[in-house]
């Protein structure tokens, strides 16, 4: 069986718990992944915009192959239910404005922990959401950084610490480095998933010591 065929199968199973697979191929997975959105903006610092609710299986499953099995098809699924959200979702236009320069920001990993896992699961999922963006709707103004913000300590994974700690073991990790920022830019902080905000929050404080305005911070992530 297919890593798209297990996923179905995932997706069905919240959906459609009584029903049979047509329902879901008539939906196909796009319309499943629909389905499935609840965005939430956390008035939070950053301002953040969730699309999905972590606390759903099939979502959490999707992550987890993406983070820690380097599957690049879960990947593409994400993705791509991101980049269909931010092309039709009024909420998102109305949170980040029309035809404004967007700087996404990935959360960085350690030197240690990128070289462990091969590669950043945040840099490759924005990275596609690009790609798949400008297929559709996104001609221009969507840059991708990856040297704006570096994490300078290995604080350990924050899923493992009580939430209590969370915010203590992000203290210090990021260091940013902003030449020169653009006064009428957005930098969007993205992460994969968001719990008690700590580690964006530790991350946009570092780019306001670096000279970005908080009002011009905000954050994007796919679950929460």
């Amino acid at each position: 069986m297919g890593i798209i065929d297990k996923f179905y199968i995932i997706i069905k199973d919240f959906l459609f718990p009584k029903r049979d697979e047509g329902n879901l191929r008539l939906f196909g997975m796009s319309g499943a992944m629909d389905a499935l959105e609840r965005p939430r903006i956390f008035k939070t610092l950053p301002i953040t915009y969730s699309i999905f609710p972590y606390r759903n299986q099939a979502i959490k499953k999707l992550i987890s192959a993406t983070k820690y099995e380097d599957d690049m098809k879960t990947a593409e699924i994400l993705a791509k239910a991101v980049s269909n959200h931010l092309g039709k979702s009024f909420l998102w236009s109305k949170f980040i404005g029309k035809n404004t320069p967007l700087n996404f920001i990935p959360i960085p990993l350690s030197e240690s922990r990128l070289k462990e896992r091969g590669f950043n699961q945040c840099e490759r999922i924005i990275r596609l959401v690009e790609l798949f963006s400008r297929e559709n709707f996104w001609k221009e103004d969507f840059k991708i950084h990856t040297d704006i913000l570096e994490r300078v300590n290995f604080s350990g994974a924050q899923a493992k610490q009580k939430v209590s700690g969370r915010k203590e073991n992000v203290k210090g990790v990021f260091k940013a480095k902003v030449t020169q920022p653009a006064p009428n830019d957005f930098y969007i902080l993205f992460d994969d998933v968001t719990t008690t905000g700590s580690t964006l929050h530790e991350a946009a404080i570092e780019l306001i010591r670096a000279g970005i305005s908080e009002n011009r911070i905000f954050a994007l992530t796919v679950a929460a």
